[in-house]
């Protein structure tokens, strides 16, 4: 749910951008895989598509403490949270090449002017995401044949990103755990 949530976000700000910078009303970027099962393009024409190409956990950061405190004093056991980082295929399909090279470059614009979006700045973030991170990723020519030929198709002009970091925690709690009230130490002396 939260990855929706934040992949919603990112589609609503960037094409926000993107109609100002076209002077348009009409939508231009979508939430969409790149074909449809029948082989056909499923981005429509005139329009950023953003594809989830990946999903990575953050490990540096992994929370390995499975005891959590609640306001009222209660200490709970649960699975830790699981931090993850998407890294997002932003792909324009235009009936002309150089409208797509244009958006891709509004693309990159969009990112080096806002790479960081916290809740503070973007009331219409979601509360469950705390701060979104983007870094563009550099692929070498290997790595794009290989990522375009993994996703079936040809290659449009996009630009990868790595959106770091929504954190995934399910509420379901395992155990009630009484929290420690006296330490007895007992010293024996010689």
């Amino acid at each position: 749910m939260i990855l929706e949530r934040s992949l919603t976000f990112i589609r609503d700000q960037l094409d926000l951008y993107l109609k100002q910078r076209a002077g348009v009303e009409t939508d231009r970027v979508a939430l969409s895989e790149l074909l449809k099962q029948n082989g056909d393009i499923a981005i429509d024409m005139n329009t950023v598509g953003i594809a989830l190409v990946n999903i990575e956990e953050e490990r540096i950061r992994k929370q390995q403490e499975p005891y959590q405190k609640i306001d009222q004093g209660t200490i709970f056991r649960a699975n830790p949270e699981i931090r993850v980082n998407l890294f997002l295929l932003f792909v324009a399909r235009f009936s002309k090449y150089d409208e797509a090279v244009k958006a891709v470059s509004n693309v990159i614009s969009f990112f080096q002017g806002r790479n960081v979006f916290e809740r503070t700045q973007y009331p219409t973030m979601d509360p469950s995401i705390d701060k979104l991170i983007f870094e563009m990723q550099t692929m070498n020519f290997e790595q794009m044949n290989h990522l375009w030929g993994a996703l079936g198709a040809k290659y449009m002009p996009s630009v990868l990103y790595k959106m770091r970091m929504l954190t995934i925690r399910e509420e379901e709690i395992q155990a009630e755990v009484l929290p420690v009230k006296t330490v007895n130490i007992n010293k024996k002396s010689n």
